[in-house]
């Protein structure tokens, strides 16, 4: 998924500018020489989840178990765009890659749990292993799905 974001972000800045990522799954944008004004009218953001399926109140208990998330049904987004001012210039949905990333993260974790166990808890440990299932399992069936959108400012 964030190879997919990385490439989404390249394809769509100028030249001269650098698309990199900045901690876990934030990215940046370095825009030498580039106004307020320019570097003011573009985003890129992505909506971990978004409900495009049948989900349980026990599902979602599990996929907002690390944090708080809104759950939005399709459209909503984009709606509320429009609302704040923006202009959608591109939309891709990224679930597959989600529940790709998801499932490595369990069967990795999987790999090291005793020595994840030391160093988070046991508790912590099955928390989170509960969670990369919940979120692997959502988006392999497409329930809950990631989609990431590059807005453009609109002139004033």
């Amino acid at each position: 998924m964030l190879r997919e974001l990385g490439i989404f972000l390249w394809t769509h800045v100028r030249q001269e500018d650098i698309a990199c990522r900045y901690g876990g799954e934030e990215f940046t944008l370095v825009l030498p020489d580039a106004s307020l004004e320019v570097a003011q009218h573009r985003a890129v953001f992505t909506d971990p989840v978004v409900i495009t399926g049948p989900v349980t109140n026990d599902e979602l208990a599990l996929r907002s178990s690390i944090g708080l998330f809104l759950c939005l049904p399709p459209g909503i987004n984009e709606q509320l765009i429009a609302s704040a001012g923006f202009q959608l210039v591109q939309q891709e949905d990224i679930t597959e890659n989600a529940a790709l990333i998801a499932g490595r993260w369990h069967e990795a974790r999987g790999r090291y749990k005793e020595a994840l166990r030391q160093i988070e808890g046991a508790e912590r440990f099955v928390g989170l292993q509960e969670f990369f299932a919940a979120v692997h399992h959502l988006t392999s069936e497409r329930r809950l799905s990631r989609i990431v959108y590059l807005v453009e400012k609109l002139a004033s």
